[in-house]
């Protein structure tokens, strides 16, 4: 059964598509919104690591675990933290910032006008999703008796290098999967019609690796429901 935060997930894709739709959109305005989507996926990211207890890192590495960065082992938890939440912002900020200009790029020289409204709208829709999300996991990390934060059952088991590299495996095979729609729309020349068909079947099968990548993010703090 899904969860709401799952429910609302699919309800803002969905939206996107009925707006893909009705602005007709093309590809680039279909990758703008989802480039948004990544950048929230990204402040939220940024959020947890920055935020990830000491006491958290501190049992990682009396576990045994070795966090490096650039090859090099990093002893203080303190450093781990700083420079993990830092390193994230740069690495993901600048993989977003080379995409943008793709993006933006391609569509001017192909002629193509961004549907900056409509993008928007799109933006802040999965900017509210995510951010629901991530309210709904932290309150469901609570301990039912005392009230008290749970963090291991709110990141799902994860340690703070795992937290790092989530939103890469849910957002690349995304991207690529728009891509890869509307690289085939340009090569058949059916028509505007045919090619938002195509569009609208890939941006499905987004929404299907969105919600299955959520799910699995979370699996362990889904709600289920329970026979009576």
């Amino acid at each position: 059964m899904y969860d709401k935060s799952t429910q609302s997930l699919i309800a803002v894709n969905l939206i996107n598509i009925v707006m893909a739709v009705v602005f007709k959109w093309n590809v680039y305005d279909v990758m703008l919104v989802y480039w948004f989507q990544s950048v929230s996926i990204g402040i939220f990211t940024f959020f947890k690591l920055f935020t990830y207890p000491i006491e958290q890192i501190e049992r990682e590495m009396d576990q045994g675990k070795v966090i490096e960065i650039n090859d090099q082992a990093v002893k203080s938890p303190k450093a781990v933290k700083i420079m993990i939440s830092g390193f994230f912002a740069l690495h993901y900020g600048f993989f977003h910032l080379v995409y943008i200009i793709f993006i933006v790029g391609f569509a001017l020289s192909e002629g193509f006008p961004l549907n900056l409204f409509g993008g928007l709208i799109g933006a802040l829709l999965f900017f509210v999703n995510h951010f629901y999300s991530y309210l709904f996991y932290k309150d469901e990390a609570k301990n039912i008796e005392t009230g008290e934060f749970d963090f291991n059952q709110s990141t799902a088991g994860l340690s703070i290098a795992d937290i790092f590299s989530k939103p890469y495996t849910r957002i690349i095979p995304i991207h690529l999967t728009i891509m890869a729609g509307g690289f085939i729309s340009h090569l058949i020349t059916g028509g505007s019609f045919q090619n938002m068909i195509i569009l609208l079947i890939f941006m499905g099968l987004k929404t299907i690796m969105d919600v299955m990548a959520h799910k699995k993010k979370h699996k362990q703090i889904l709600f289920t429901a329970q026979d009576s």
